[in-house]
């Protein structure tokens, strides 16, 4: 009688080492490399702010956290300390006005009841004219922004044309281009698209190399349509129109009547653009409740076209938007 000869052989799993794999197999599905790679530059931002947070003698000191909440809590004595109160409500006015467009589920939807709350802020006696057209918001804005551009340009008016131009104009640039680098970093990075699609889809899949590049040059108001990170649109014109006003203003300085009429004449020239602009495409009665700053998958050319002409023209061309800024 034979017996049966049985081996066994031992396996050993390590609990330890397999729950730290699936560990990391779950982060890695989480936060791919795209990812990864994206949080580097952010991190390194913030590696730099704490340095110099703490370390006052550092180059980065300026950007440090407690130099930043003394600016904002410092109290500051200026003949244009009423201005903050314009500010304030053109801010007001227009995030109400999104909140209430953009901002809807059912305008993102495209929904039936979206038109039927564009209809009642149109008919409405009070939000028609108030919270419907919140331009009169934007052209705050620009009244503020020209007088702001005047006040830092006359400091300076006696010094050469050149010099001080190119000196004005690059202060200008580093004030706005950082913000916004960094912005459309993130707006447009793989992190957003996977944690906020709904945006992505709106704001930047119709955007491509060429809306990016519009925006990184300041030339995101002359895009056809308003569709790529359409909220961005104002920092082009206002960066246009400080790049034409000097020679305004060097006019107003250096010989005040021919500056006058030259202002007057402008703002005639821009009012006649917006009133063609105006009757010629039919848009007199809409506002910029009726400009989609998002993009809508499957639209093609032509519904675009009759979406935007005409009104996006008379919106954000600096020949058209230019009169609140020379008032300025």
């Amino acid at each position: 009688m034979s017996e049966s000869l049985y081996v066994y052989r031992e396996i050993r799993v390590p609990v330890l080492s397999n729950d730290t794999f699936c560990l990391m197999s779950t982060v890695q599905q989480l936060i791919t490399e795209d990812y990864i790679w994206a949080m580097v530059p952010i991190v390194l931002w913030m590696a730099i702010v704490i340095y110099g947070t703490f370390n006052v003698a550092s180059v980065f000191s300026p950007l440090s956290l407690r130099r930043s909440f003394k600016e904002l809590t410092i109290q500051r004595h200026s003949q244009l300390d009423v201005l903050d109160v314009f500010r304030v409500i053109a801010i007001i006015w227009v995030i109400v006005n999104h909140t209430g467009s953009e901002g809807r589920i059912d305008i993102l939807d495209r929904l039936p009841s979206a038109e039927k709350f564009k209809e009642s802020v149109h008919n409405n006696p009070i939000f028609g004219a108030l919270l419907g057209n919140s331009a009169l918001g934007v052209e705050i804005f620009l009244v503020l922004s020209g007088l702001l551009c005047a006040r830092t340009w006359l400091r300076k008016a006696d010094q050469p044309f050149a010099h001080h131009y190119r000196v004005f104009l690059i202060r200008r640039v580093f004030r706005l281009i950082p913000s916004i680098v960094f912005f459309i970093y993130i707006a447009a990075g793989p992190i957003t698209k996977h944690f906020l699609p709904r945006f992505h889809s709106s704001m930047i899949s119709a955007c491509g190399t060429k809306g990016i590049a519009a925006h990184l040059t300041l030339l995101s108001n002359w895009q056809s349509t308003p569709t790529c990170l359409g909220y961005l649109w104002y920092l082009g014109l206002d960066m246009q129109l400080y790049i034409m006003a000097p020679f305004l203003l060097q006019t107003l300085y250096r010989r005040p009547a021919l500056g006058k009429l030259l202002c007057v004449s402008l703002i005639v020239m821009s009012m006649f653009i917006r009133a063609g602009y105006c009757t010629t495409y039919g848009v007199c009665h809409k506002s910029d409740v009726d400009i989609p700053f998002i993009a809508y998958p499957g639209q093609d050319p032509a519904t675009l076209a009759s979406i935007y002409g005409g009104l996006w023209e008379m919106y954000a061309r600096p020949y058209t938007k230019c009169g609140p800024f020379i008032l300025g």
